[in-house]
């Protein structure tokens, strides 16, 4: 397995028990992802914690495929702190690939998922000042995406990725 940036690290560490008890490279992607995307600590890049569009709303964009070659993906998803969790069900339930926008968090509410905050108060806060003043401040290893791939021991390959948008 292997994940980018140094919060990829999350991910990895995350499903390493998973894949030596026989986990599937599926599971391990999206388990992986769901570490980072829910990580508060360690990076505020990916999933709550983010940071906003240039509106100010949350908008989560993720995308998931199995060694089928079947894929599936959600974009602009709001209200919804595991975005590939929700990419999954498309790959597995939907008869669509893609999803978008409202289609794709109308889709998470009917399998089940719910309704969350995902943008911190205190993200929201430096958003705004950033957005008062305008300065574009470039960070040393400032990246907004998870890029995991996962070989499981049956030989089987998953990937995905997940960001804030």
């Amino acid at each position: 397995m292997a994940a980018t940036w140094d919060f990829g690290r999350i991910a990895v560490n995350r499903v390493i028990p998973n894949l030596l008890a026989s986990s599937s490279a599926l599971d391990a992607v999206e388990y992986g992802i769901n570490a980072v995307e829910l990580d508060t600590r360690d990076q505020y890049f990916v999933g709550v914690g983010g940071f906003p569009n240039a509106k100010g709303f949350m908008e989560l964009d993720a995308a998931v495929m199995d060694h089928e070659c079947r894929y599936g993906a959600v974009m602009g998803l709001s209200d919804i702190s595991r975005p590939i969790s929700v990419a999954r069900s498309v790959l597995e339930r939907s008869p669509h690939n893609i999803l978008v926008g409202e289609g794709a968090r109308l889709w998470a509410f009917e399998q089940g998922f719910a309704k969350e905050n995902v943008l911190l108060e205190s993200v929201k806060a430096e958003w705004e000042e950033w957005m008062r003043s305008r300065e574009i401040v470039a960070k040393e290893d400032s990246h907004d995406t998870v890029g995991f791939i996962c070989l499981d021991k049956s030989g089987n390959l998953a990937v995905g990725t997940s960001t804030s948008g």
